[in-house]
């Protein structure tokens, strides 16, 4: 299927609408990971599939491992604010969820207020009234001699309301969670936040670098 020629509508960068443009766009884009991401050469956005996230022992005394995580509810956003600049090809787009749910496995490893933690078991997590805030830089490459765009550089910045947080036989981190929120959140968002930029760089960069720059933005 020819994304562009069936879904999506070639923004101008000099136009006074190109943002109204832009933000019709995302509109289809996000039909289009709903219903069949595989159109976007991309595997299944809903739910998303992550193999592993860890968060090394030095952060908070334990090492955790994610493994097999699945996060449900990335497409259902709504866009507060939408911008663009041409001269740095900078766009910033800042989003807002209801909801985040994510489950998988876990490991914990290390010394927990005193306490010797070895466990592992499943965790479940829902995350709500979710904010985003995502910059990404654009650049021009050429690919099989056609210029095509590539995400040079994406930013992100996310805040929660609110975690509510259930990990299978580690009782000690669930109460934590309760009571110390925005400790473990500035702990642990910085690193979530990197593995997203680091995610969204290379999975943009796949879908720019099938079409010409001048079908997507001119």
């Amino acid at each position: 299927m020819n994304f562009v020629a069936n879904f999506y509508k070639t923004c101008k960068q000099r136009d006074p609408g190109v943002t109204k443009c832009m933000l019709g766009n995302i509109m289809k884009i996000r039909q289009v990971l709903i219903k069949d991401s595989q159109a976007l050469g991309i595997s299944s956005v809903e739910p998303l599939k992550v193999a592993k996230f860890s968060v090394p022992k030095s952060v908070f005394g334990v090492a955790l491992n994610f493994t097999n995580i699945k996060v449900q509810g990335l497409t259902k956003f709504r866009v507060r604010e939408l911008g663009y600049n041409p001269e740095l090809n900078v766009i910033s787009i800042r989003l807002s969820f209801a909801r985040i749910k994510a489950e998988g496995h876990y490991s914990a490893n290390g010394d927990f207020g005193g306490i010797r933690i070895n466990s592992k078991g499943k965790f479940h997590a829902l995350l709500k009234n979710l904010s985003a805030h995502i910059t990404l830089r654009l650049g021009l490459v050429k690919k099989n001699g056609n210029q095509t765009w590539r995400i040079k550089q994406a930013g992100i910045k996310i805040k929660v309301k609110s975690v509510t947080l259930n990990v299978q036989n580690f009782d000690k981190l669930n109460e934590y969670m309760k009571n110390h929120f925005e400790v473990l959140n500035a702990l642990l968002m910085p690193r979530i936040e990197k593995a997203l930029e680091h995610g969204l760089t290379q999975w943009g960069t796949d879908i720019l670098s099938q079409y010409k720059a001048k079908d997507i933005l001119a």
